[in-house]
């Protein structure tokens, strides 16, 4: 049985900054720290009320380095308050994997490798990007019990 199942996405409105990092899990986690007082500081100082949870977007990735876009959810209108370094954007509306992660983020990596086999052997192609929505705040939930949905857009 499938650990993903085929979805159907719509686009969403989000800001986001951007960061390099390495693929190490404590690598990513500084990365997205930074990121999120960021954005954080932003929505504050703009008056900004997230539509929605925090997300990742990734476009840019190999086996060492990855480029993301740490972001949330914001309404529609609110993406022309962007500026140099806090950007607008749109998650996709296509067609999609789609999985639930439960647990720890330094397990990401190999839900990722189980996905990504399984659509290969199912003969679907990955292609870009690849998003996470993340549905609880790692300062206040215990490890064990965060929720992360994974989306990898499919080529067509």
């Amino acid at each position: 049985m499938a650990s993903y199942d085929i979805v159907e996405t719509t686009e969403q409105d989000y800001l986001y900054v951007t960061r390099k990092t390495s693929m190490k899990p404590e690598d990513i986690g500084k990365a997205m720290g930074s990121a999120y007082d960021e954005i954080g500081a932003f929505i504050a100082k703009n008056s900004i009320a997230p539509s929605g949870t925090a997300l990742a977007v990734y476009y840019d990735y190999s086996e060492d380095e990855m480029e993301l876009r740490a972001g949330v959810f914001i309404k529609p209108e609110d993406a022309a308050k962007a500026d140099d370094r806090v950007k607008a954007d749109r998650t996709p509306a296509t067609r999609a994997a789609h999985a639930v992660h439960m647990g720890p983020y330094e397990g990401l990596q190999q839900t990722y490798g189980t996905i990504m086999g399984e659509m290969q052997w199912a003969g679907h192609r990955y292609g870009k990007p690849t998003w996470e929505v993340y549905h609880n705040d790692p300062d206040t939930t215990p490890p064990a019990e965060l929720k992360t949905e994974i989306f990898i857009a499919l080529a067509s």
